[in-house]
């Protein structure tokens, strides 16, 4: 089986900058800031939950995760298995299926960057509800389960 491998000085190909007002408002040196991860075009920015969310926030939920790099057919969530982390999707695409009644394999969409995986599942604690596994080469940044929790209860502006 394939499986992902950490890059933690993967920066984002896409580019983009953190505007030079938010810098001052945050008023911190930051590695996360120099790498470009806070812009508009920012892989996390293209996400529905990260959108609104505040720099700060951001950073936060940037520095608990951990990047990585999921080679094409890596498992990244299984169904049925007990929730150990969510997963954001920041390039590439994921395929998800889930078994049917009748043990086949049902295919039932793609997930693309800005997609979190595994959300239900680490809120609620019950397993996972669909597999998901890299379709080609994909960036991942997962945070394990009670990490997420702890980080929504600091960040209200994410929940």
């Amino acid at each position: 089986a394939k499986v992902a491998r950490s890059e933690n000085d993967f920066k984002p190909s896409r580019g983009g900058s953190l505007a030079s007002s938010a810098i001052s408002q945050l008023n911190v040196s930051h590695p996360i800031l120099e790498e470009g991860w806070l812009g508009t075009r920012s892989p996390y920015r293209e996400g529905e939950f990260f959108r609104q969310m505040s720099d700060e926030a951001l950073i936060d939920f940037i520095s608990v995760s951990e990047r990585s790099l999921c080679p094409g057919a890596a498992l990244i969530l299984r169904e049925g298995q007990k929730p150990a982390s969510i997963v954001f999707l920041l390039e590439g695409k994921a395929k998800l299926s889930l078994n049917s009644i009748d043990g086949r394999r049902l295919v039932i969409g793609f997930a693309s960057p800005g997609e979190i995986l595994g959300l239900t599942s680490a809120v609620s604690g019950y397993p996972y509800e669909i597999t998901a596994e890299a379709h080609f080469q994909c960036m991942i940044s997962s945070l394990p389960r009670q990490s997420f929790l702890d980080f929504m209860l600091r960040s209200p502006v994410a929940s």
